[in-house]
């Protein structure tokens, strides 16, 4: 900190009232809980200002008021519907998504929104009979992951409907449907696969790109190329101003024409939040220019925030908006780092500042980051200039050219999947606490600081290498020993963790077609698996083992006798093993002994591994999914049981009486645990009432409890 206060960009920013404001806000907005610690220096700071300046005292006690004031009242509004079950009464169309197989449509009703979905799609503005039950949205299944409850709730969206009834009433106008008919024209317009790439670089709309490409964009870090901003909405300035300086009008009747038609561009891009940075960019360095206010880039940048936040402070929770304002004012802050009179060092340098800002928040939603991109930029920044987005928009005024089009299209594409399959450069950075993020964020501003003075910044380069190291690596300094029990969408999958990463087994990978087992692992930093089990060969159960290969080094995997599915999906480079009954693991103090299977059940479910497990103290028994049939086999010879792993998912084909009772979970015992993992997207209603019926000790289950985590021999759940 101390280094910190004598650096250029600290000095430039201390006096910035602007910074400062949007910075309480953010404090405030996110650490509601926290907020009451801020007060007394809040306080201090405002009586600090006002003795400066009161009329810059009283902005900011304005400023902070109104967007509280707003703030409150959406939260206020919104737990008014909290408690909302079912809906009957008037809805209005304002949002389409276009989804695989059905449409996800946005209804306004009252002060708030819900989503629902159906086969067809319905109109833009239009007014419906609704009826239907509403469900609450799901929040994260696992520390980390995405939180869909809290994405909707900052849309103001409250819940999502399954229509019973829905009854067209009539047409009304609506702001959205101006994108929608637009969209609608392209795709009657334009045949080839160039459309995808035609709507996402002219109006935002990237529903068309292909899946394989929309990935292979993303993995190279070149996502942000798509989202409507800066570099678009200038093209399109220099493109109007370059026509109207050939025709004898003055340069404010020019400016007007310019902002009528950003605005135009601002409603036919549906209202995306980074058209209006740069649109009311253009227009407060008009204003700023006109009447000499002498306002710095800073200045202009930060009233931008401060007016979004004015209207809507539940912007200061989407990634757009975070990115956009983030990358914008970090460029704007470090001018004096980026430029130079050599072009290609400036675009270098341009590059890896707008990566190293936004690090912490790309990672915050997909921890792989690809530092290849640096130089990427470098070659898709001038392609998407002058040839990528200079077409598309010349193909919508001529679609008779959209063949050209095309084919830089597949050239884009071919070269695209090319790169991001060079993943020699990925890096993954799991989760931290914002604490270190602050440390990180302090050393990249000392760093740049240094270099912008011409300094030796040898030092903060390498305290630098070593954040990112630590950050990558974050796993080593994991002083817990756990056990998580993970809630997926279909499947099951149990994480068992050592203590400074000295141990990680996998029992089961989950559904395949679902990376929240990828995401789960990436997160918490597990680079190697020392071993993964799998119970048996059914998809919900090793579903992902071949992604889980690809994506981590592992060391071993055990498999059932009778299992011929899993052997089928190792590689030949890794140490596999068939287990059956009597055979044992140990390592790194974690021993399991196998009880079944004793012999073929010409079954998958029933050939499943059953493990005993002593792990930190505490006796584990996975059940896999067997049956009623097996339970009554196992070998358990009076053994104490801690933690039983529910089999089946809860299924009444599993978990009898005797079981039970042979095991103590037949009568209530509060140091004796049942885990159901049934997967929140189950079809088949896991776990079964009579299963849970049966169960007299304390049961949880991931579908209600989220993932479940055992640690210190407690257990902790959201």
């Amino acid at each position: 900190m101390r280094k910190l206060k004598y650096t250029l960009l600290f000095n430039e920013l201390k006096g910035n009232y602007f910074i400062i404001v949007i910075t309480l806000i953010t404090i405030f907005i996110i650490n509601k809980t926290k907020a009451f610690l801020l007060i007394i220096p809040l306080i201090i700071y405002l009586v600090i200002i006002f003795k400066k300046n009161s009329k810059v005292f009283i902005s900011l006690v304005v400023i902070i008021t109104i967007v509280m004031i707003n703030f409150s009242t959406r939260i206020i509004i919104q737990n008014k519907y909290a408690n909302l079950n079912y809906y009957d009464g008037i809805a209005k169309v304002e949002k389409i998504k276009k989804q695989e197989s059905s449409y996800q449509i946005t209804f306004k009703i009252k002060n708030v929104k819900i989503i629902a979905y159906n086969k067809e799609s319905l109109k833009i503005g239009g007014i419906y009979n609704l009826k239907g039950q509403i469900t609450k949205p799901s929040s994260s299944h696992f520390e980390g992951g995405f939180d869909y409850e809290a994405y909707l709730k900052y849309q103001n969206i409250v819940g999502i409907l399954q229509i019973e009834t829905l009854e067209y009433d009539h047409q009304s106008f609506s702001i959205y449907s101006i994108n929608n008919y637009i969209n609608n024209y392209f795709d009657k317009t334009y045949k080839s696969k160039a459309l995808g790439m035609i709507k996402a670089l002219t109006i935002g709309n990237k529903e068309s790109l292909e899946d394989s490409l929309s990935d292979s964009i993303s993995s190279i870090g070149i996502s942000h190329l798509f989202v409507i901003s800066g570099l678009h909405v200038n093209i399109i300035i220099m493109g109007i101003l370059f026509l109207l300086k050939k025709l004898p009008l003055k340069e404010k009747a020019q400016n007007i024409i310019v902002i009528i038609t950003l605005f135009i561009y601002y409603l036919v891009s549906g209202l995306l939040i980074s058209v209006f940075r740069v649109i009311y960019s253009f227009i407060l360095s008009l204003i700023n220019q006109k009447y000499h206010y002498n306002l710095s880039s800073i200045d202009l940048i930060m009233i931008n925030i401060i007016t979004i936040l004015l209207i809507n402070p539940f912007y200061i929770y989407q990634y757009s908006f975070i990115l956009t304002y983030l990358i914008a004012s970090g460029i704007i802050i470090c001018n004096k780092f980026v430029t130079s009179k050599n072009k290609l060092w400036a675009s270098i340098k341009m590059s890896f500042l707008a990566i190293m800002i936004s690090l912490p928040v790309i990672v915050s939603i997909n921890p792989d980051i690809n530092f290849l991109a640096i130089i990427y930029n470098l070659l898709y920044i001038p392609f998407m200039t002058y040839i990528l987005l200079p077409i598309c928009i010349i193909t919508i005024i001529i679609p008779k050219i959209e063949i050209i089009a095309y084919y830089i299209y597949l050239g884009f594409k071919t070269l695209t999947s090319f790169f991001a399959r060079l993943s020699i450069f990925t890096i993954s950075f799991p989760k931290v606490s914002i604490y270190f993020i602050l440390i990180y964020y302090l050393v990249l501003l000392i760093l740049i600081d240094k270099f912008i003075k011409k300094q030796k910044p040898f030092k903060y380069i390498i305290a630098l290498i070593i954040i990112l190291g630590c950050w990558n690596n974050i796993a080593l300094f994991n002083i817990h020993n756990e056990v998580y029990f993970l809630d997926l969408p279909k499947g099951e999958a149990t994480l068992i963790r050592k203590h400074f990463n000295t141990c990680n087994i996998l029992i089961d990978t989950g559904e395949n077609g679902y990376d929240d087992i990828l995401i789960f692992l990436k997160k918490k930093g597990i680079k190697r698996l020392d071993m993964i089990i799998i119970s048996h060969g059914d998809s919900d159960h090793n579903g992902m083992l071949e992604e889980i290969i690809d994506n981590f080094k592992v060391k071993n995997i055990y498999y059932g006798k009778y299992d011929k599915v899993t052997c089928t999906k190792i590689p030949p480079h890794i140490n596999s093993f068939a287990l059956a009954i009597n055979n044992t693991i140990s390592i790194a103090k974690i021993d399991f002994k196998v009880l079944s299977p004793a012999k073929d059940y010409q079954n998958p479910n029933d050939n499943s591994l059953v493990l005993y497990a002593n792990i930190f103290g505490l006796k584990y028994l996975f059940t896999g999914d067997i049956s009623k049939k097996v339970e009554e086999t196992l070998p358990l010879n009076n053994q104490m049981v801690d933690i039983l792993k529910v089999a089946h998912h809860g299924s009444k084909t599993s978990t009898s009486e005797k079981f039970l009772k042979n095991i103590g979970f037949d009568k209530p015992n509060t140091n004796k645990i049942a885990i159901c993992m049934n997967g929140y997207r189950n079809q088949f209603s896991f776990p079964d009432s009579l299963t849970v019926a049966n169960i007299k000790t304390t049961l949880y289950i991931t579908s209600t409890h989220k993932t479940i985590i055992i640690r210190k021999n407690k257990i902790y759940y959201k």
